[in-house]
């Protein structure tokens, strides 16, 4: 939505938003009810305005399917719950074990077996928390009895946070924007200082403001420790 904003033309744009909110919702764990019908009605409008924008032709089953999104929904939970996505993309993975065209299960086969027997390793977490601290420096803003060793990077399983772009800005439980300025320690804690930044306006007001989708353009506003 940031991309494309000043690239296509406003209904364009408009019409692609309509896509973009309704399965950001539906991508939402514990949805509402009534956000569900919103989105139904979101991806009922975008399918409509599909064909006068695109043509009929265009109208593939893709698009069809769509209208029957909010429904599953109600059904299997948000999106990313029961998503095929996973094991689609292990594809690529199961492609890297083929060498030649002749006899693709067998080879299957034996590249599955080489890697459970051969040259396996054991990684072991250290930290009793599940988080890994990386990238040691000395460069970073200290504040509150905070010390070094400072990091620039810290890791939990599945994700990561940094103190550079894009992985320096997270959302808390209650809905504070944050700019990870530093990584260090506070007796036994670790501790991130951030830049707590706050709504200043909209990004987009339709198909509804985007605070409703919990976006919009931030300013900054305070250095503190979390």
């Amino acid at each position: 939505m940031v991309a494309l904003r000043k690239i296509v033309r406003d209904d364009v744009y408009e019409h692609f938003l309509h896509l973009s909110m309704a399965i950001h919702l539906l991508a939402t764990p514990n949805l509402k009810y009534e956000q569900n019908r919103y989105a139904k009605q979101l991806l009922e409008k975008y399918i409509i305005d599909f064909q006068r924008l695109y043509g009929i032709q265009a109208m593939s089953y893709n698009v069809h399917v769509l209208q029957h999104l909010a429904n599953d929904i109600l059904k299997w939970g948000a999106v990313d719950e029961y998503s095929a996505f996973i094991f689609e993309n292990y594809l690529q993975e199961i492609k890297k074990m083929l060498r030649k065209c002749d006899k693709p299960l067998e080879q299957l086969k034996n590249r599955i077996y080489e890697s459970r027997n051969v040259g396996l390793k054991e990684v072991v977490n250290t930290h009793d928390d599940n988080y890994e601290l990386r990238k040691e420096h000395n460069g970073g803003p200290l504040l509150n009895q905070c010390t070094a060793p400072m990091y620039k990077e810290i890791r939990y399983r599945g994700f990561k946070f940094t103190t550079s772009k894009p992985n320096n800005c997270c959302v808390t439980n209650d809905d504070r924007v944050m700019l990870i300025e530093n990584i260090c320690k506070r007796n036994n804690s670790v501790v991130a200082i951030v830049k707590q930044l706050k709504f200043v306006q909209t990004f987009f007001n339709s198909p509804a403001p985007s605070t409703c989708f919990g976006i919009g353009e931030t300013l900054e506003i305070l250095l503190d420790c979390k």
